[in-house]
């Protein structure tokens, strides 16, 4: 049984909070599984807790681009007498962290590399007692796969959804894949029927324990970006025409004439046209982005500071160099827009995108989301990751209408 929860979501349930992304998906797996127990009537003080074996990278650095793997595992004990589900969380993460931080992965390390240097006829022998070793120190497996956050096609078909499986141990009676794809995280269980013998009912517990830490997180739904296959080498486009852009007009592609649009009620239009990423346009900005209450509705929660954008030299177009401007961003107001200098932009901002003059008309026109633009590579992102941004999908749509 799979089943399947919004990758931003996620990332924003463990926002603030010290955690990863393995470290929600665990709580929402270690509850699913004491409420299951307790709808069959489990006492918990025998067994108070669940131990996961949870797969974790021993790779170093200068080994990142060597084939094959090189892992260990480290023991997750989750508590299952808490019962607010962010102190669970809290927990987790403060577990995880001190496992990784022991000498307890090394060890395994060494254990788990130890019979592949033994003479062939004893690796047999070895490795078939593994599974009653692992049985005896952990209750379940729980691995993460990261995939790509993109569409990705073969023969010319998308591929929709991604699922990981995991051949179940002899002796466990259950095992859990998570996997993400294309902004979606999913969570996969195998289970031995004759433990557990319909495992879609873990299943709906998973649902609802999502359920109940995004709502204690205070995490509202995050819809997705999506993502559209684009041809790739797009021309940029050649031209001086000005076009409106919610209540702004600015210097795009269009015919001789100047097209407009009309403003909203809560963006005033300023009453002259304004070069793209000059001084006077990112005043005006500022000033369309305070008078917007779906803009500050939306961003209410952001807290990562500034954001610069640069536009690359684009002297067909009027741009004979690179130029930035940076919005300084908080809790749903713009504290501050100006030009400024790309050197300026990268240390002055938290967060620094950067395109050519055709990417940024794309945005600006509402053609295309800012970040299914820089998942396709046809933004930048010079300064910044995008898992902090990801949990922001809807501030960056008002960001830009």
């Amino acid at each position: 049984a799979w089943t399947e929860f919004s990758l931003a979501e996620v990332r924003a349930i463990k926002s603030g909070r010290n955690a990863s992304v393995n470290d929600v998906m665990l709580t929402i797996l270690s509850t699913a599984i004491m409420n299951y127990l307790q709808e069959l009537g489990t006492d918990f003080e025998a067994q108070n807790f669940l131990r996961v074996l949870v797969p974790v990278s021993m790779r170093m650095e200068e080994e990142k681009e060597d084939f094959g793997n090189r892992i260990s595992v480290i023991t997750v004990d989750i508590p299952f007498n808490i019962k607010n589900p962010l102190d669970r969380l809290d927990a987790v993460a403060n577990y995880s962290k001190f496992m990784k931080e022991s000498s307890l992965s090394v060890g395994l390390d060494l254990i788990l590399t130890l019979p592949s240097l033994l003479p062939s006829p004893a690796q047999p022998l070895v490795w078939g007692i593994a599974p009653v070793a692992f049985s005896v120190i952990a209750h379940t497996w729980c691995t993460n796969v990261s995939g790509p956050q993109i569409p990705v096609y073969l023969l010319g078909r998308e591929l929709k959804h991604s699922y990981g499986y995991f051949p179940i141990n002899p002796t466990f009676g259950m095992a859990c894949v998570i996997m993400s794809y294309n902004q979606r995280i999913s969570m996969t269980l195998v289970a031995d029927v004759g433990i557990i013998p319909d495992i879609r009912d873990i299943k709906k517990q998973l649902d609802r324990a999502f359920l109940d830490l995004r709502s204690a997180a205070k995490v509202q739904p995050i819809e997705p970006i999506v993502i559209e296959r684009t041809p790739k080498n797009i021309p940029e486009p050649v031209t001086n025409n000005p076009v409106s852009i919610s209540g702004l007009v600015i210097e795009t592609s269009e015919n001789g004439n100047g097209a407009t649009s009309q403003p909203i009620d809560e963006m005033p239009t300023p009453p002259k046209r304004l070069q793209l990423f000059s001084d006077d346009w990112a005043k005006a900005y500022m000033q369309v982005l305070n008078n917007s209450k779906a803009y500050h509705d939306a961003s209410t929660g952001w807290t990562a500071g500034a954001l610069a954008m640069i536009m690359k030299a684009s002297p067909a177009n009027g741009y004979p160099k690179d130029c930035a401007v940076i919005l300084d961003l908080h809790k749903g107001k713009c504290r501050d827009a100006r030009a400024l200098t790309i050197d300026e932009a990268m240390h002055e901002a938290s967060y620094v995108i950067e395109g050519n003059y055709g990417s940024w008309m794309k945005v600006l026109s509402g053609q295309a989301q800012p970040l299914g633009m820089i998942m396709r590579g046809q933004l930048r992102l010079k300064k910044g990751g995008l898992p902090g941004l990801l949990p922001y999908t809807k501030p960056a749509q008002e960001l830009i209408k």
